[in-house]
């Protein structure tokens, strides 16, 4: 996971900012629960400010902590409904319990606000694969291309195991084949 470091107008006081890149250290080393222990001495002012709040659901679902994680997705979609990683986190939230037809509705409900977005149009093509919703995953995938690198989007589709159902879909119904001159 790649976090950036705040920049200095980000509302974070020095205090704040010194204990977020610490957090982030001990979440390299993998020392979660002592990066959880550092968030808590953030300041209140601090606790709500997006990188805190994606670094805190990152921690969370790296411990499996995944009813945590849907607390904060959801508070990041409060406070930051503009922003897709605010819904593709909270999405996630589901996914890491199994709960696909969830995670599946949450990106449901931004499809319009985030449908030029790739890593949106790409994960909402893996809960159409998950959920057995096949018919639209050819344009969430081609949306991404469109919207990313096609080439990296090419070998995550190859690789991923979400799409392991779309996979199986299409060995049992191959697209019908182009007419013959």
């Amino acid at each position: 996971m790649q976090l950036s470091i705040p920049s200095p107008n980000s509302g974070l006081d020095k205090n704040d900012l010194q204990l977020f890149v610490e957090a982030i250290g001990w979440m390299e080393l993998g020392a979660f629960n002592e990066s959880l222990n550092v968030l808590k001495e953030l300041s209140q002012n601090a606790q709500e400010n997006n990188d805190i709040l994606k670094l805190h659901w990152h921690l969370r679902y790296k411990l499996h902590d995944y009813r945590q994680c849907q607390f904060i997705g959801n508070l990041l979609t409060q406070k930051y409904p503009n922003l897709v990683e605010s819904w593709v986190l909270y999405a996630q939230s589901y996914y890491g319990e199994s709960n696909y037809e969830k995670a599946f509705e949450i990106l449901s409900s931004v499809r319009e606000q985030f449908s030029l977005d790739w890593h949106f149009a790409y994960d909402y093509a893996c809960y159409h694969s998950l959920t057995n919703r096949f018919k639209d995953i050819p344009f969430w995938i081609e949306t991404a291309k469109r919207q990313g690198d096609p080439k990296k989007i090419n070998d995550m589709f190859k690789n991923d195991m979400d799409f392991t159902p779309y996979r199986n879909y299409l060995k049992e119904n191959p697209p019908p084949s182009p007419p013959q001159s």
